[in-house]
């Protein structure tokens, strides 16, 4: 292990580098952007890549191999977005009709 490897500076910003990500997912979807938005979407990918990368950390020997342990987490951060919005989808009932690829506006005119 590098002497210089300080556990709390890299997952510090591990939450960085995943929270971020989770923004690039929200900017990417193209829905309207609120304060509420923005927070939710940083935490919960924030946390789900800090979740990832300590349990890669204790589990995989993540301190041999710390740049790999930021890339998973990177991809955490990129996914969490996208879970989240599928599991609200799902609840909602909307997802067949994503999946369907019909408006939901031309069901409710019939």
């Amino acid at each position: 292990m590098d002497e210089h490897f300080r556990p709390i500076e890299a997952f510090a910003s591990v939450f960085g580098i995943s929270s971020f990500a989770g923004l690039a997912a929200l900017l990417r979807s193209g829905k309207q952007l609120t304060w509420r938005a923005v927070a939710s979407a940083m935490l919960n990918s924030g946390l789900l890549g800090l979740g990832i990368a300590m349990l890669w950390f204790k589990y995989y020997d993540g301190a041999q191999n710390i740049w790999f342990l930021f890339g998973v987490s990177l991809l955490a951060g990129l996914g969490g977005t996208v879970m989240v919005d599928f599991v609200l989808q799902l609840f909602k009932g909307r997802l067949a009709d994503m999946i369907n690829q019909r408006p939901i506006d031309q069901e409710k005119d019939k």
